[in-house]
Order: structure tokens, then C-alpha cells, then sequence
């Protein structure tokens, strides 16, 4: 299993590639806007869903890098944790091109990301994480080109694709 985003920057922070692989199943998807996309690669739209799955993937792996940080979001209606949880819960078709689905038909992004209060049936607020069986070694973040390593760079990058939603 593996799990790579690659984000470039520039007038706005994108998610441009993402790559993965879960058991047999290797997908890599480019951004919509991405016009030269090559045989095999699925597209992704970035919007409000791209961007909290980006988030929180993101998240995760800045809370192994500093312990203080929670991995889980968490909010209501309109809020980050919100809308990667409504994407979830519908399964739109680019999320499938992403991740795809495993040999018994079930959506990998199930197993990739951990809710808690899905579609927020209950009363409070819906928190979503990546999930703790994705492997620390197998996840990678890059920036216009660089694997980001360094806390101070994975903090900007989480720092950026969230404050959308604190505006």
C-alpha cells in the first residue's frame, strides 16, 4: 500500500497528482484541469472534497511528525470534517478513479480514511482522519517537485489547505 499526493504551488495551493496503490489496485489521477493527461490516469476535480481529502491526508501525517497535533477533524455542517465525510458517504466517481475499489467491490477509500458519527446521523459534530492501518513509511507528500520532509514545510502545507475553511 502506498499513498502519494503531489501538490504544486503557485497563485493557489493544488493538489495536481495523486498515486496509490492498495493491494493490487494502482490508480494515479490527475487534476481536471490537467490537459495533457496521459493513457491510464483518471481526473479529479479540485473543489471543496478534493481539498478536505487533501487536508486530511495531509494532517495525518503531520500528527506522526508532532504528537500535539490531532489527527481527526472535526466539525458540522459546512465545515472540512463535513465535507470530506458527504464525499465519503456518496462515493462520487472521482473518488473511485483515486483509489478504486478492491476485489470484493468495496470502495478503497472505506479503508483509507476513519469516521466517527458518519453522515452525521447522530446529534454533534462528524470527525474524519486517515485511517490508523495506512502504514507512516508509505505515505509521501510532495511540493512542486520535492518530497516534503521537514516539519516546518508539512505544517505550512496543512496550515494552507485548511484555512479555507476557517475564513
Amino acid at each position: 500500500m502506498y499513498l502519494q499526493l503531489h501538490f504544486t504551488s503557485g497563485t493557489e495551493l493544488r493538489l495536481y497528482r495523486l498515486d496509490s496503490c492498495y493491494g493490487s489496485v494502482r490508480r494515479s489521477c490527475l487534476n481536471g484541469d490537467h490537459r495533457d493527461r496521459g493513457e491510464g490516469y483518471g481526473l479529479f476535480p479540485w473543489g471543496r472534497g478534493v481539498r478536505a481529502m487533501s487536508a486530511v491526508v495531509v494532517r495525518g501525517v503531520v500528527s506522526w511528525c508532532v504528537p500535539a497535533i490531532d489527527p481527526y477533524v472535526t466539525g458540522g455542517r459546512g465545515s472540512l470534517a463535513a465535507t470530506l465525510d458527504g464525499v465519503l458517504s456518496k462515493e462520487p466517481q472521482w473518488l473511485l478513479d483515486c483509489f478504486g475499489v478492491s476485489d470484493r467491490g468495496t470502495p478503497i477509500s472505506r479503508r483509507l480514511f476513519a469516521r466517527s458519527n458518519p453522515g452525521r446521523k447522530r446529534v454533534g459534530p462528524v470527525a474524519v482522519a486517515l485511517a490508523p492501518r495506512v502504514p507512516r513509511d508509505r505515505v509521501a507528500l510532495w511540493l512542486n517537485g520535492e518530497l516534503v520532509i521537514s516539519q516546518h514545510r508539512l505544517l505550512r502545507l496543512m496550515t494552507e489547505l485548511e484555512q479555507v475553511w476557517d475564513a
